[in-house]
């Protein structure tokens, strides 16, 4: 066992990303110059929801409430 190895961490994505990327959900900030993030669902092209907070973090929370996308129980703000 090398001795460095005692605190290496393995990153992981946060749950909320996990999540984003299952579904698809793509974010982006606006050209604005708002300092906001947008999170976008679009399971159909007949379909589509977007929330806007003050982080991508947020926007991608906001969404998965807004719908109750499977999973949104585990996601806090």
């Amino acid at each position: 066992m090398k001795e460095d190895s005692l605190f290496e961490i393995e990153e992981t994505l946060p749950r909320w990303r996990e999540l984003a990327d299952f579904y698809g959900i793509r974010t982006w900030q606006p050209v604005d110059g708002d300092d906001s993030w947008c999170a976008e669902y679009r399971p159909t092209l007949s379909f589509q929801a977007i929330e806007t907070q003050e982080s991508e973090r947020l926007a991608v929370i906001a969404l998965f409430h807004h719908l109750q996308l499977k999973g949104w129980t585990e996601l806090s703000v």
